[in-house]
């Protein structure tokens, strides 16, 4: 059976961090990733509806892809 020295103990704790680090940095550059691709996508879905004359877009889920009318402030006004 190996034998845990504090040196040997120490470097498998360092190991371990450095495998968490990668996984983070792997997160960060995924998720850049994916939010360039939604933009793209975004940005395709509202000029094909503007140049089709849409006003809305729905997903299959019930999500806004698109709408000519932004409403956030009015929104923003009526909850205050």
């Amino acid at each position: 059976m190996a034998e845990f020295t504090p040196e040997k103990c120490k470097q498998i704790a360092l190991a371990r961090l450095d495998v968490v680090h990668k996984w983070l940095e792997f997160r960060k550059q995924s998720q850049n990733k994916l939010q360039a691709i939604d933009v793209t996508i975004s940005q395709a879905i509202a000029k094909e509806a503007k140049a089709n004359g849409y006003n809305l877009v729905i997903s299959k889920q019930g999500k806004v892809l698109y709408s000519s009318d932004d409403l956030t402030s009015n929104i923003q006004k009526a909850i205050k």
